[in-house]
């Protein structure tokens, strides 16, 4: 691809990531992908405990290309009794954020002689495969395990190829990143925060009001949701935790939270709204008093209530709170 051909591609993918649905998106990927490499099918599992929880919930938190569902039980009815592990996961782990050709990691013959390949591979048509493991870091709670795979075994893939797709990598991962927002965020309303977790409560991604709620109503710890105590967030649609409604809705392995605020009438007294609109303004609590007409000291002990009704500790972080529900 020249470097023009790689922006137009890049820009398609990112102008998708902000109109696809989030059902849809991964499978835009995959189509957009097949414009610059030639695949027959692929896998794109999203996960904050790839390798280290039990192996349940696989085909809820993976999208299949032109594979069906039976395809990620059968691989880990397969991996769960095998006595040797899969030699290309146990490589991507050690290998994290490129793409490996099968064949970097074991021999043809090798391969074609573990159940891996005569029970799996064979059985759903895949005779070569390119896989990456992109870790989580500090800016995401999720691994991403993503493969292409070509039923032809002469049709191998080349060392170009595999370049392109780590180099195409971290374009996908940020796209997604941004498709989760804008897909469930468009057009957010003051009185509407959001949060995406997976099915352990990990935050994946949260509106910063959304971790000060969860915070005050005491279900929130160490990037953790917390709400075992509710039924668990897979086992919830809608309840109400303090004033607060959340609802929930699910989408291959991500829960979408939906937190409807109070009204600002219910929050705050008609004298402590006049304060927080002042407070909107700039004004300190000097101005406000003259402004109002009021002692500084009420002021001072209205702007402090203001700052306990809403959550918060600071007067900036009051300010933004005040945005999220008068503006």
């Amino acid at each position: 691809m020249s470097e023009n051909e790689i922006s137009l591609w890049l820009k398609s993918l990112f102008t998708a990531s902000q109109n696809k649905g989030i059902g849809e998106f991964k499978e835009y990927c995959f189509e957009h992908l097949k414009s610059v490499i030639e695949f027959d099918s692929g896998l794109w599992t999203t996960r904050s405990d790839m390798f280290k929880k039990v192996n349940v919930h696989w085909v809820d938190d993976s999208f299949l290309f032109n594979q069906p569902d039976a395809f990620m039980e059968n691989y880990f009815n397969i991996a769960s009794a095998a006595e040797t592990p899969d030699l290309l996961n146990e490589y991507l782990i050690n290998h994290p954020n490129q793409f490996i050709d099968l064949w970097q990691v074991v021999s043809v013959d090798e391969w074609q002689r573990t159940v891996y390949y005569s029970e799996h591979c064979k059985l759903y048509g895949i005779e070569n495969a390119l896989a990456a493991l992109a870790s989580k870091n500090e800016n995401t709670s999720v691994s991403h395990a993503i493969s292409i795979y070509r039923n032809d075994y002469a049709h191998k893939f080349t060392e170009k190829e595999r370049e392109l797709l780590t180099f195409l990598l971290p374009f996908l991962l940020q796209a997604f990143r941004l498709n989760l927002l804008y897909s469930f965020m468009p057009n957010s309303s003051g009185r509407v925060v959001r949060g995406v977790v997976d099915r352990f409560g990990t935050i994946i991604e949260a509106q910063d009001q959304f971790i000060r709620i969860m915070t005050f109503c005491d279900v929130f710890d160490c990037g953790m949701l917390k709400l075992e105590s509710y039924g668990g967030v897979d086992a919830l649609s809608s309840f109400w935790l303090d004033r607060y409604l959340i609802q929930i809705e699910h989408e291959k392995g991500l829960f979408f939270i939906k937190v409807t605020l109070p009204l600002i009438e219910e929050l705050l007294s008609p004298k402590e709204i006049e304060v927080g609109k002042l407070l909107l303004n700039g004004l300190s609590n000097k101005d406000i008093a003259n402004y109002l007409c009021r002692s500084p000291n009420t002021v001072k002990n209205q702007v402090n209530r203001i700052l306990q009704k809403l959550n918060v500790n600071t007067r900036e972080a009051a300010v933004l709170a005040l945005m999220e529900w008068m503006v």
